[in-house]
């Protein structure tokens, strides 16, 4: 009755649209004046079902949340301070280079924090 084609990630059944104009369960289904009629569904791996199950979570929503003010900062390291090229080689130099970085946007951003503060009072 159908023709299934699987792709990478999803399965597609193509339906003859001359018998879907005599099936008695066409309504909600069949278009009158419809020349193709398709269905298609996700295939999801194991991982795929648990991240999802996993974003409905309360736990990531909070998260979700906090994400955005975490990558403006990041957005800052990577445009402004040089995070975008890596300065060294190997795991070890990154680190350093990430940890000296954000110590002097952390600095910066004290500084600018206690003159604002200086104003204020």
């Amino acid at each position: 009755m159908a023709l299934a084609v699987t792709t990478n990630q999803r399965e597609v059944y193509y339906f003859d649209v001359n018998i879907c104009k005599d099936c008695p369960l066409r309504e909600g289904c069949y278009n009158p004046g419809s020349r193709t009629k398709t269905y298609s569904f996700r295939i999801l791996s194991k991982h795929h079902e648990k991240q999802l199950k996993y974003e409905q979570t309360t736990l990531f929503q909070l998260r979700k949340g906090i994400r955005s003010r975490i990558e403006h900062k990041n957005a800052e390291l990577k445009l402004h301070h040089g995070m975008a090229r890596a300065r060294y080689r190997g795991l070890f130099g990154m680190k350093i280079q990430a940890y000296l970085t954000a110590f002097a946007v952390n600095a910066k951003r004290m500084v600018r924090l206690l003159e604002q503060e200086k104003r204020a009072s």
